[in-house]
């Protein structure tokens, strides 16, 4: 039995026949299995390498390069202004009344005009009443009334602007009622300065009961007449309001 070996070589199979070999008969038949003469045939096979080139494949990555489009989206800023309502709150204020001060504080003047440490007082304001003699009768009067450390004394003007003076060489007289805020009635006297004297001074010994009538808050009424002609008088109130404060201010 003929010995069949297999060789590889590079990747091509060659069969090999020692002795008598069963190949296809390229020259166009097929030999037969038995052979009588002994004939040592040497096939001598050209082994051929194939190198299998390796195909090189090169893939060039297309570079895609994707912009991204930069959609930049501008928010449109709304501005909302609020209206800034300003409501005033109405506020009511409820004041209380005060009345104006009725008297107030003065001062003497010397020869030059000056101001001195001698203080009187006065209302702010004429007080008003009436008058009569014998060419009119309840007409129009305002009176001041001027009160100091020494005297308290009273300057009538009639019609409300003519002085009443004491013409004569003699002294004038006046008999005064003086009704106080308690309903109370003191009989008192008063004289004017003869030769163009134009007030009439409470006399020295009724003036504390005047003063104490002035002290005392309210009203306080006087009806002055003339001694010698009672036909001619003069009425009119005072209000204290404030008197008493002014006083003990100055004198204390």
């Amino acid at each position: 039995m003929k010995k069949i070996g297999i060789t590889i070589v590079s990747g091509v199979l060659a069969l090999q026949l020692l002795g008598c070999s069963m190949l296809p008969n390229f020259n166009g038949g097929e030999t037969t299995g038995s052979t009588t003469t002994s004939t040592t045939t040497t096939t001598t096979t050209a082994t051929t390498t194939t190198t299998a080139k390796p195909t090189e494949t090169t893939t060039t990555k297309k570079k895609t390069t994707t912009t991204k489009k930069k959609t930049t989206t501008t928010k449109k800023k709304t501005t909302t202004t609020k209206k800034q309502t300003t409501t005033t709150k109405r506020t009511t204020t409820t004041t209380q009344y005060v009345a104006p001060d009725v008297w107030e504080l003065a001062y003497y003047v010397d020869d030059f005009q000056q101001l001195t440490d001698e203080w009187y007082i006065r209302p702010v304001e004429l007080f008003q009443g009436t008058f009569n003699n014998s060419a009119t009768t309840n007409d129009y009067l305002t009176v001041n009334v001027l009160v100091d450390e020494y005297d308290i004394a009273f300057v009538l003007y009639e019609y409300g602007s003519h002085r009443v003076k004491n013409t004569y060489s003699d002294n004038e007289y006046y008999d005064i009622k003086m009704k106080t805020q308690d309903g109370q009635v003191y009989y008192i006297e008063g004289g004017m300065y003869a030769e163009n004297g134009d007030r009439i001074y409470i006399l020295d010994d009724y003036e504390s009961l005047v003063f104490e009538a002035l002290i005392e808050e309210g009203v306080v009424s006087f009806y002055v007449e003339q001694y010698d002609r009672p036909s001619t008088n003069y009425l009119f109130s005072i209000e204290t309001d404030n008197f008493a404060e002014l006083f003990f201010e100055a004198a204390y």
